[in-house]
């Protein structure tokens, strides 16, 4: 059987690199224009869990911190420009 990714970050990829191909799915969602699921898939000890997590701060951040931060910022975005939540 065949697969098909969409993108497959080789081992030099950092977190910044792996969340700027995420982000405009973020950003899709928040615009209500789809829904969006990111998948890690790989073996035991791919690297799956830091991919999705990564460190508490700095550039370590993974996929999952880096899209609250952008949904934050979207929030306080939108609440400058009148939403209210």
């Amino acid at each position: 059987k065949l697969f098909e990714f969409d993108r497959v970050l080789g081992p030099d990829a950092d977190q910044k690199i792996a969340y700027d191909q995420v982000a405009p799915f973020v950003a899709s969602a928040l615009d209500l224009h789809n829904d969006a699921l990111v998948m890690a898939y790989g073996g035991t000890g791919a690297g799956k869990t830091f991919t999705m997590q990564g460190d508490a701060s700095g550039a370590g951040r993974g996929i999952v911190p880096r899209a609250v931060e952008q949904i934050g910022a979207y929030c306080v975005q939108r609440a400058t420009a009148g939403w209210d939540y």
